[in-house]
């Protein structure tokens, strides 16, 4: 396990070469780790103004230009409405929907900008997953758009796409399940993946369990992590204005946590990290600026 010292020089020293430019921000900014984050509602971090206008205004600069909007005032004026909606009493729905009034006014192909943002996504996560699939046979499971998964049978694996939502426009068919128990047998897969999904889940255990379950040799899980209370904040707030506002339906529980909060969940469930070669993906898509960290779990016998 990486210890707190070591994450910090590694986020001061990351290489920014592939990384989008727009995000640079975080990168080689200290990060005090190994303090607890409190789970604190999105609404009342808004409210309290309890994250950085400054770190919040480069994360909506970022996802708002990755849908290709180019008005260079669009972000500032979001979060403008996001505080004062907040400090008025609106709820989240009445921001959301705020937010989505004001983002269709501005970006006349805010769906297409998504679409074309996330092109390059099923390529990156390949180049980072391949290495340490076992078998051929795959389960991806929250498959979101399913595009992973297509990519993924172009290449000659027996991909089959599970999702409790059905956001497929892979041309594969997609099994929807209802978040508690997979209709497969067990150890049916050689693999499972688990992309940017268990912070997404309402119960992140019984998801992992179910994929245990499922499968004969591997899970493979990447992760939007946080290392203190404010990239708590900080993820809390892109994953609900890109989940909840430029797409729509996204369950957004914020279940996040620290890299070696994840490895201690993994270990109490019997799972054991197999050797990689980066662990650490720092801001690596186009899409969202969120930390990912790899993990390679070797399924118990």
């Amino acid at each position: 396990m990486l210890s707190g010292s070591r994450v910090v020089c590694m986020i001061k020293n990351k290489t920014a070469a592939s990384v989008n430019q727009n995000a640079q921000w975080l990168l080689g900014k200290e990060i005090a780790v190994g303090q607890k984050s409190r789970r604190e509602p999105l609404i009342s971090v808004l409210r309290k103004s309890s994250l950085s206008d400054g770190i919040a205004l480069e994360a909506i600069k970022y996802v708002v230009a990755s849908m290709g909007a180019t008005d260079s005032a669009l972000a500032k004026d979001l979060l403008a409405l996001m505080n004062r909606l907040a400090k008025s009493g609106e709820g989240l729905k009445a921001i959301e929907q705020g937010c989505k009034a004001l983002l269709s006014s501005r970006v006349a192909c805010l769906q297409e900008g998504r679409k074309n943002a996330l092109s390059a996504r099923s390529d990156l996560i390949f180049s980072q997953t391949a290495s340490y699939l076992a078998g051929k046979s795959v389960l991806d499971l929250g498959s979101g758009d399913g595009q992973v998964g297509w990519r993924l049978k172009q290449e000659g694996y027996a991909v089959t796409l599970c999702d409790v939502m059905d956001f497929n426009t892979a041309p594969m068919s997609l099994v929807k399940y209802n978040g508690k128990t997979l209709p497969f047998e067990s150890k049916n897969f050689d693999t499972t993946l688990l992309l940017t999904v268990l912070h997404h889940s309402e119960n992140p255990l019984a998801v992992l369990r179910e994929a245990m379950r499922v499968t004969k040799e591997r899970i493979i899980v990447i992760e939007s992590i946080c290392f203190n209370q404010e990239h708590r904040r900080l993820n809390m707030l892109i994953d609900w204005f890109y989940n909840r506002v430029v797409h729509t339906g996204v369950f957004c529980p914020f279940n996040f946590q620290t890299p070696w909060g994840w490895e201690k969940t993994f270990a109490k469930n019997r799972l054991r990290l197999a050797p990689i070669t980066n662990s650490d993906l720092g801001i690596d898509q186009q899409v969202v600026p969120e930390y990912h960290w790899l993990y390679a779990l070797e399924v118990p016998k």
